[in-house]
């Protein structure tokens, strides 16, 4: 069985199995999970050049992709709660996103959205890159690369992608 690469249904699933943990998700938090299952994603699956074919773009509070904004922009900052439509997608996920996500919980469940944030904006993290190269003022379409978030996070969490 092949990854399911919809943005939207990995966002339902996400949000419910969080939910089923009994973890809360908003806006802020479903982005940044999102842009780390790619990432992780990528890292165990080097020849992919990306899970969602929907980039992630630099703005103030970190990766955003604009897609699930305009999906979830009216919950603003509280909880995101699934209709019956979200239900059902999230209730046929295929398991191996389903492996992804419970491994993308297990590592940051726990994680506030603030602390998410902070993660995607360390030292040398491509957010913070673009940050630099543009002066502290990103223009709001920046695609952040999903090559370099990929290999930012392989070396913050101590994997070789070169097999040495």
């Amino acid at each position: 069985m092949s990854m399911e690469k919809d943005l939207i249904k990995n966002a339902y699933y996400i949000i419910s199995y969080f939910h089923q943990k009994g973890k809360i998700i908003t806006q802020l938090k479903l982005q940044k999970l999102l842009y780390f299952l790619e990432a992780i994603y990528l890292i165990q699956n080097l020849d992919e050049s990306s899970l969602f074919k929907e980039d992630f773009y630099a703005w103030e509070f970190g990766p955003v992709s604009k897609v699930i904004y305009q999906k979830f922009k009216d919950y603003r900052n509280t909880t995101i709660s699934l209709n019956e439509e979200g239900d059902e997608i999230a209730s046929n996920m295929n398991e191996e996103n389903k492996v992804y996500i419970e491994a993308l919980y297990r590592l940051l469940g726990d994680m506030t959205a603030s602390q998410l944030v902070t993660l995607s904006h360390l030292p040398n993290s491509p957010w913070f890159k673009l940050k630099e190269k543009f002066h502290g003022n990103i223009p709001k379409d920046t695609i952040i690369s999903k090559v370099e978030t990929r290999d930012w996070l392989a070396e913050m969490i101590g994997i070789d992608l070169n097999g040495e």
